[in-house]
């Protein structure tokens, strides 16, 4: 093991760690993600297994999207091992369906230690700690916090976590410094997951991977800086290259998804692991996600040459002052130059918007309308605006003044269900409204039809394709 991490010796008597991937269906309000054949991998839980592992402490991983019998059989496997610790990641529409989950744990073996990371806990950890049955919150990047949890080291010399004490109190311990040396880590335990269940749009079966960690922008939307604190750290090109061949040859994978939202931050960075792709002759696919003022035509053809397909690309809004609010550093004509490039050098691009951010108005929603339709895109994403904790946009929610929250509890902050954000201009029903508008605007059009078609070289792709339809309309109908 590399400097993150301290080797124990093998036999290591540590009691067992349980990961748990929750099921995220209800995260994408009524969307029916059962009609999506491939699912996405909880990585974050898969990396914190891998170090756990490397560090001689003994790890199982739940992913409760394929887990046959669901909750019974982890709490059956509880009841049987009865692990140390059993730890969960939280989104915020996540949390409360955890400390559910965790005030049953408890009932099985109130000495199982409950520890949640994450970005909710990471923004609200106090918060997150009185919901009752969790013991500990993980703050920013979980691994060297949890390796010490289940080494049994004294909760107050841990940095970086959160935890009730023995009056009931909350604690907050300094924060952990984040890892500098990526390529100390272990690679996630894919092996720990069901690897061949997982899936992405327009690649099918394929595995998403990370060749970085955060990023250095601050959208006021996005609560990453509750992670990564606006840096952007990277493993070497060897490393990442290395996990991908390693991937397709034990797993099998030859489709990934590079999920870094600054992976073409850095242009030669990026060049490099192209060059490697092809001097060993990988031959995969990919996705990646890109800045729009990160595209030009030159890194377009590097990442084509390399085998990436699509190019996933916030952009948000089409009005320049609801874009120019949310502190994204781009504007109107450098994401449609993006998109051409894109489309002229043979990659596929995915656009994703916001309706209801701060600043919006009726005529502001029809402007990012008609400019996603005006775009060369192949695919949108339609969102409606949820003010994250840890993201500036919740500070100024907060505030009430530009804009108000009609979340009733976190089980509503999802960017797909019901509109939980409203001002005098976009009452919330005003906003599902244009969020349906939206969808059906962009995707009802002679010329989406026709880009399907293009796409469909086999009878796997029509397969693809009538789920992600069939997916769409029963999110029209439920939303």
């Amino acid at each position: 093991m590399g400097r993150a991490g301290r080797a124990l010796p093998l036999g290591s008597s540590h009691k067992k760690v349980f990961l748990i991937g929750i099921p995220s269906g209800h995260i994408y309000g009524k969307i029916k993600i059962s009609l999506i054949k491939y699912g996405v991998p909880p990585i974050g839980l898969a990396c914190l297994g891998a170090f756990l592992s490397a560090n001689g402490i003994p790890v199982e991983l739940f992913d409760l999207q394929y887990l046959e019998g669901g909750w019974e059989t982890v709490f059956e496997r509880i009841r049987r091992d009865r692990p140390g610790i059993v730890g969960f990641s939280a989104v915020t529409p996540a949390i409360l369906s955890i400390a559910k989950v965790a005030k049953v744990i408890k009932e099985i073996d109130p000495g199982i230690k409950v520890v949640v990371g994450g970005p909710h806990p990471s923004a609200l950890p106090e918060e997150s700690l009185g919901h009752g049955g969790i013991d500990v919150a993980v703050l920013g990047e979980g691994e060297q916090s949890l390796l010490e949890l289940a080494q049994g080291r004294p909760l107050e010399t841990i940095q970086g976590i959160c935890y009730l004490d023995s009056d009931g109190r909350a604690r907050l311990n300094p924060p952990r410094p984040l890892i500098e040396d990526l390529d100390s880590l272990p690679m996630p335990a894919y092996d720990l997951l069901p690897y061949d269940r997982y899936g992405y749009i327009a690649l099918d079966r394929s595995l998403i991977v990370y060749s970085g960690r955060g990023c250095p922008f601050n959208c006021s939307f996005c609560a990453t800086r509750v992670i990564s604190k606006n840096r952007y750290r990277v493993n070497s090109p060897e490393y990442f290259v290395s996990m991908l061949e390693r991937l397709k040859r034990d797993f099998g994978i030859s489709r990934f998804v590079i999920g870094d939202e600054s992976f073409t931050s850095k242009p030669e960075r990026v060049v490099e692991i192209c060059e490697l792709i092809l001097h060993r002759n990988l031959s995969i696919r990919w996705n990646c996600l890109s800045r729009v003022d990160h595209i030009t035509r030159e890194v377009a053809r590097t990442l084509k040459k390399a085998g990436c397909k699509m190019v996933e690309i916030g952009i948000e809004s089409g009005d320049e002052r609801v874009l120019r609010e949310t502190h994204k550093g781009i504007s109107l004509a450098q994401v449609e130059k993006a998109v051409d490039i894109l489309a002229e050098e043979g990659l596929e691009s995915y656009g994703y918007f916001m309706l209801g951010l701060p600043y919006e108005t009726v005529e502001s929603m029809r402007r990012t309308i008609a400019f996603a339709k005006k775009l060369r895109l192949d695919f949108a994403q339609f969102a409606m605006f949820v003010p994250f904790p840890g993201s500036s946009a919740w500070t100024v929610v907060q505030e009430g003044k530009v804009l108000r929250c009609y979340g009733r509890d976190w089980d509503d902050y999802c960017r797909f269900q019901t509109a939980i954000v409203g001002s005098d201009a976009v009452p919330p029903a005003l906003l599902q409204e244009y969020y349906r508008k939206a969808l059906k605007e962009f995707y009802f059009r002679p010329v989406m039809a026709g880009r399907v078609l293009q796409k469909c070289r086999s009878l796997d792709d029509i397969a693809m394709f009538l789920r992600m339809g069939l997916t769409f309309l029963a999110a029209l109908r439920n939303s």
